[in-house]
């Protein structure tokens, strides 16, 4: 049963032995399926997959084998994007520009339901065949329509593209799993090269030292059994590690090179214990544990600020980019949770902190100069309060140097 779909995640690069395979088979005949194509996804995640690594390959897997289906995460459907329909709308910049503004979209279309955006847009993609742009209806781009990308109607799903005005109520198909890949090793052995400086500066901590059994043996064998205590340095690492994340809105464009650093943090051994939390542009009152930034995720900041003592080194990593609002404003109401703080106010908690702390920013200080005129005051700002590096090898290798000053 199902052979030709298990030769087909074989050759997508899934690691799957016929033990594996037999186990999901078993499951269906027990019904633990439910009888629908979702509980069957559901099924071949947690059967199939070693680990979170391969969630996102099986994710495209099983989009391309039975194209058109759907399935739920947490009770919220998601689509399914063919190949096709993700090329057409790469290129939105190569459109016309027949509509130019909010103005050009019929009040209709304004007012259109959410759920009636839902129903007509899983039409659509179930229906449309060939490319358009700048249309009323259709999955395209520079329209008007709710669907797409680069448009301009103030009430839709983006659909592939990166966010510009982040007032999508959604993005259909996202990939949810897409910061766990790790297929990249190549490309990341710089970046696990960077790290390494951290293990290579705490051994010159102050440690005590502990006994080393198997010289004691040999220097008490060496002595005719009297008895010859040697000591050594422990090897142990003592850095300990909290990593935050930016994801989501302006992060969109540096996925893959942030996905790169994810892995090579997530592969790195040479930290005594490592935390990595998620947040949106700013640090607020809730950090998460999931790139996702889903409620199921959240975890009171206050509550990682006690799990990790001053010694932590952190680092942050994000464009700096937000409304200034996201720095400024404080809550309507101050709760114990949030403390009333406003985004700078949970900055300059860190900073206060903790001693050793970087921020690394995948956009370049010429890349960034151009916003600061305009809408960016908020990089200036950041870039005042932290050490700010680039997101590249040798901006990592200078950010790890400066974690490990003074130690």
């Amino acid at each position: 049963m199902f052979l030709e779909f298990f030769y087909y995640l074989r050759s997508r690069g899934l690691h799957l032995s016929t033990q594996k395979w037999l186990d999901l088979m078993e499951a269906l005949h027990r019904g633990l399926h439910g009888s629908s194509m979702n509980g069957f996804y559901i099924l071949c995640r947690a059967i199939l997959c070693q680990s979170e690594e391969e969630y996102d390959l099986l994710d495209e897997s099983f989009a391309q084998y039975f194209q058109g289906a759907y399935v739920y995460e947490d009770g919220e459907e998601q689509e399914r994007i063919s190949k096709e329909m993700k090329a057409w709308l790469e290129h939105p910049e190569a459109s016309s520009g027949r509509f130019r503004s909010e103005e050009d979209v019929p009040d209709l279309m304004k007012n259109f339901d959410q759920n009636e955006i839902e129903k007509r847009l899983k039409e659509q993609l179930l229906s449309q065949q060939e490319e358009h742009n700048e249309g009323y209806r259709f999955v395209g781009t520079k329209g008007v329509s709710p669907f797409g990308n680069a448009g301009f109607n103030p009430n839709g799903i983006r659909v592939e593209g990166v966010s510009e005005e982040r007032r999508a109520i959604r993005v259909a198909g996202k990939r949810k799993f897409r910061d766990f890949r790790k297929d990249n090793t190549l490309s990341i052995r710089q970046y696990q090269m960077a790290f390494r400086i951290l293990r290579q500066y705490s051994s010159d901590e102050q440690s005590e030292w502990e006994p080393d059994i198997d010289q004691t043996v040999q220097d008490t064998c060496r002595r005719g059994g009297l008895l010859s205590v040697a000591y050594k340095k422990p090897r142990k690492n003592n850095i300990q590690v909290l990593f935050l994340m930016d994801c989501g809105g302006t992060m969109s464009p540096h996925q893959k090179l942030c996905s790169r650093l994810f892995q090579a943090v997530s592969k790195s051994n040479h930290f005594k214990d490592l935390k990595i939390y998620y947040f949106h542009n700013c640090p607020h009152g809730t950090l998460y544990t999931s790139p996702t930034l889903e409620d199921a995720y959240e975890v009171p900041t206050d509550e990682v600020l006690r799990k990790c003592p001053p010694k932590y080194r952190i680092i942050f990593v994000g464009d700096a980019y937000m409304e200034m609002g996201e720095l400024n404003y404080r809550p309507l109401f101050g709760t114990e949770q949030n403390r009333g703080y406003s985004g700078l106010d949970w900055l300059n908690e860190f900073k206060e902190r903790y001693r050793h702390i970087v921020w690394l920013n995948p956009m370049t200080d010429q890349e960034n100069n151009i916003f600061i005129g305009g809408g960016n005051v908020s990089y200036g700002i950041i870039r005042e309060l932290f050490p700010m590096y680039p997101l590249t090898p040798s901006g990592l290798e200078q950010a790890m140097k400066h974690l490990m000053k003074g130690v």
